[in-house]
């Protein structure tokens, strides 16, 4: 049962709530404070850290040690909304535990609209709140209900803060029913309901790097700007031309640029442990920042958000580094429902200031309980491999314009290495012999984008040469000798041919292909787009025939095998041999060959047994116009000769 004793509103609790932190250890939609002489959420039971009433609902903050000066967020006056409504039940029990509840359904009991004035910004820049008067006697107050007030963003799911309220018959005061805390009513039945809000108050927990801003349709300036703040000026933000929201949609919302923790960079090999944009094979670099509008909006049907682009920046690490891929990076986009894009270039002038472009370890690491020190890992600051020089988080001054770009709608942005994969060799071959196939393939950027593009070799980017199982075997140029299945080439990084500008970015790879006639494949693959490169091989089967005629050794004074003559029928081969002797050849007669491994290797096998030597040929095509024959001689014990091979080389007898 209520009771009466109190002769005013009395402020049962206060609750914070937001979107990011929805998991509260205690009852649902009440939090006493953890500081009740400041009243200041500490996040610990699901509070919004971001926000808190002032006086008179609480106690005067500014002495309390969570309290952080310089924080207020007072560009947000258009879009601030408060609300009070009757509650469906008492917010605590008989004993003044809290007791989930919420808000009956219907309109609010009073609403104080966004951009109306009835919310307006108070105090300095520094210490900033917002205020709006409720004169309770205009509600109609049931004394045995209980009330809430609700602070929110128009267009937001949650609210940024709530406090239950419990009207009683005066109208002069009201106390705090935890703390005995009386709180005046101005002119006898006026409530101030004061309320601060900071710049992580719409970000997610956790979060360094955030603010956010009412942003309008029409400014008189022409343009706005909104920016992040990394300590020395702005290293995130984006540009609002006039008219860059449709017409028939919200004309003032709130835009939020928070940063994205990537987890453990590697500037050596652009990887990230959570990739700004999933799913993207190009080499990924900080920072990465999330933009939001409050409410969000609807996407067209070409799936564009604003009715003009708006543009968007971001520092970039690589800039001033001595990292040859330093100018070839591009902005790119990616959301939940919007595959990773590339923006068309833009100037980050008037955005990202030139001393502010950097994305340094104090900027972006690890978060506190005081605001902005950064995400980035230690890893910036190691000497990495394949480029054998320091990576320098520099100036974020990149490409010809600037790390900007334009955009039609907002997500995810940050910075990526827009490189292409390109063969050099023809992707199709083939042969009736197989071969040692040399391939290459290059890596290409641009440094000037949009309308002048101007392709260059990339150097120190790995190419990820890759056969199947029976597809052969690869080596590099470096290392002949180690085989395998796949290998990694590092793309030159200068001109391999001084006479040849514009030679670099290629990446080469030795392929010995298999003997046996079929069609073999291979892939390059790279941190780029327009991969994977395929090169198929095709080993074109042999019929017999191709050994059909007369065949002469190619050392007109060998005193061995001198000529051997092929005749074909279906499937078997007769091999008809001669050797070196005087006044003319010795005919050794003919043979059938044994082709067994003719399919697999391209060879035959003919033996002869002349009674004091066994002469077995093996017989290995090389081409249309050259076979390498190797002749084995096996003398019998009674001819007492040692044994011995010669291999010769043998060309197609001309036809006259």
């Amino acid at each position: 049962m209520k009771g009466r004793r109190l002769l005013t509103l009395s402020a049962l609790a206060l609750a914070f709530a937001c979107e990011d932190q929805k998991a509260p250890t205690g009852p649902a939609g009440l939090r006493p404070p953890a500081n009740p002489s400041a009243m200041i959420s500490d996040g610990a039971h699901g509070g919004n850290p971001d926000f808190f009433f002032l006086p008179p609902l609480v106690p005067n903050p500014v002495n309390d040690p969570n309290y952080d000066r310089g924080k207020a967020n007072n560009a947000l006056e258009a879009s601030l909304a408060v609300e009070i409504c009757e509650l469906g039940a008492a917010p605590v029990d008989a004993l003044g535990h809290a007791v989930a509840t919420d808000c009956v359904a219907g309109p609010p009991l009073k609403r104080f609209a966004p951009g109306t004035g009835a919310v307006r910004q108070q105090g300095s820049a520094d210490d900033g709140f917002y205020m709006a008067q409720w004169k309770t006697k205009d509600s109609n107050l049931n004394l045995s209900k209980f009330y809430r007030i609700k602070v929110f963003v128009d267009g937001a799911h949650d609210t940024l803060g709530i406090a239950d309220l419990d009207p009683v018959a005066s109208q002069k005061e009201l106390k705090n029913a935890r703390t005995g805390e009386v709180i005046p009513l101005l002119d006898d039945g006026t409530l101030p309901i004061k309320f601060r809000v900071e710049t992580g108050a719409l970000c997610h927990v956790g979060v360094a790097l955030c603010n956010s801003v009412t942003v309008t349709n029409n400014s008189p300036t022409g343009f706005q700007i909104v920016t992040v703040d990394g300590g020395a000026g702005a290293i995130a933000g984006a540009k609002f031309p006039n008219g860059w929201l449709p017409s028939t949609g919200p004309q003032s919302v709130v835009v939020t640029i928070a940063s994205v923790n990537t987890g453990t960079s590697n500037p050596a090999t652009g990887t990230e442990t959570t990739p700004c944009h999933g799913g993207l094979v190009l080499e990924q670099f900080p920072g990465c920042f999330n933009f939001t509008t409050t409410p969000a909006l609807t996407r067209n049907d070409s799936g564009d958000e604003f009715a003009t682009s708006v543009i968007v920046a971001v520092c970039y690490s690589l800039q001033g580094s001595g990292d040859p891929r330093e100018k070839f990076a591009e902005m790119y986009s990616s959301g939940p429902n919007e595959l990773p894009h590339a923006l068309p270039d833009a100037p980050d002038v008037g955005i990202l200031g030139p001393a502010a472009r950097n994305c340094t370890t104090n900027v972006i690491g690890s978060n506190n309980s005081k605001g902005v020190t950064g995400l980035a890992s230690a890893a910036w600051r190691k000497v990495k491999g394949g480029l054998g020089q320091f990576f320098g988080v520099q100036t974020a001054y990149a490409v010809d314009l600037g790390l900007g770009g334009f955009s039609k709608g907002f997500s995810n942005v940050g910075p990526a290495l827009s490189a292409r994969l390109e063969p050099i060799s023809v992707t199709e071959q083939s042969s009736i012999s197989p071969v040692n196939v040399g391939l290459y393939v290059r890596i290409v950027g641009n440094n000037h984008h949009g309308e002048q593009e101007n392709s260059v070799g990339l150097g120190g980017l790995p190419v990820t040469w890759t056969i199947a199982p029976g597809n052969g075997f690869l080596s590099t140029v470096a290392n002949p000798d180690a085989e395998s299945n796949q290998v990694t080439v590092i793309t030159n990084p200068n001109d391999i041919d001084i006479d040849r500008p514009g030679t670099s970015g290629f990446a080469e790879v030795n392929w010995r292909l298999p003997t046996a006639a079929g069609t073999y494949t291979l892939t390059a693959t790279g941190p780029t787009i327009g991969g994977p490169v395929t090169f198929t091989y095709t080993v074109l089967s042999l019929g017999l025939n191709v050994l059909a005629g007369t065949w002469v050794n190619e050392n007109p004074e060998t005193g061995n095998n001198t000529r051997d003559i092929f005749s074909i029928d279906g499937n078997a081969v007769f091999v008809h041999a001669f050797g070196a002797c005087s006044p003319q050849d010795c005919d050794w007669g003919t043979v059938t060959g044994d082709t067994s491994a003719w399919l697999s290797t391209h060879k035959i096998t003919a033996v002869w047994n002349q009674g004091f030597v066994v002469s077995t040929q093996t017989i290995e095509f090389i081409s249309s116009e050259r076979l390498t024959i190797t002749t084995h001689y096996d003398f019998t014990p009674e001819d007492g000769r040692t044994d011995f091979s010669a291999t010769e080389n043998f060309t197609r007898e001309a036809i006259p």
